[in-house]
């Protein structure tokens, strides 16, 4: 379904074991422009996520009101589409001199 370039699912799964013959595949796909790869938040300021985030094309969910963020909802490097929510949280972290 669709007239994209990357596969994002197909129906019967990979590895599927199929009874008939002349079964049919259904690949999704979408174009590449729309698909973004995640990148990695985690330990950046709240500022540095937030501009990175939606310069990618990410909707942003903050969850905390902490200055550090640490943890991010998608995993780094996976491939999503484009203004897919990445939901982040923080922390604030008192620094020793």
């Amino acid at each position: 379904m669709g007239n994209g370039d990357i596969i994002l699912n197909q129906t019967p799964l990979p590895n599927s074991i199929i009874s008939r013959k002349n079964s049919s595949v259904i690949l999704y796909t979408v174009q590449s422009d729309d698909i973004i790869t995640v990148p990695k938040l985690v330990g950046l300021s709240l500022n540095e996520a937030s501009v990175i985030a939606i310069n990618y094309g990410f909707n942003l969910m903050i969850e905390g009101n902490g200055g550090t963020v640490t943890e991010q909802s998608l995993p780094l490097g996976a491939m999503v589409k484009r203004g897919s929510v990445i939901k982040i949280k923080t922390l604030n972290f008192d620094h020793e001199d």
